[in-house]
């Protein structure tokens, strides 16, 4: 039974923690004078071509991004997913992780990461 609630209020949790948490980004370098822009995350679609840096699709903005593959309830309270987000000029993550969650509160942990900068 729990593997279920996982499943069934996990999984739409975790993925609106992963939006909140990911929501605000920067443009620029941030050059002595000029200030960075802060401008919303847009949400692309998840490939696992997001993986790698040279393989990224035509479809990824110059503007902050973030993508999350669907997730999967592997275990009672237990979500593995796949991110990849780029939050900032030199600020990005593509990773799979494990995911506790507990109604309402979810923590995370990276399993492995393709990139991170």
């Amino acid at each position: 039974m729990p593997w279920a609630v996982t499943a069934l209020f996990g999984l739409p949790d975790v993925d609106r923690k992963f939006d909140l948490e990911f929501a605000v980004g920067t443009q620029g370098l941030g050059v002595a004078g000029k200030r960075l822009e802060v401008m919303p995350v847009m949400r692309i679609p998840f490939t696992t071509s997001l993986r790698d840096p040279k393989t990224m699709p035509s479809y990824v903005p110059d503007k902050p991004w973030r993508a999350r593959s669907g997730g999967f309830a592997v275990a009672p309270f237990i979500v593995i997913d796949e991110v990849a987000c780029q939050w900032g000029s030199l600020a990005g993550l593509s990773a799979h992780r494990v995911v506790f969650w507990f109604f309402g509160y979810s923590e995370w942990a990276r399993i492995k990461t393709y990139w991170l900068s």
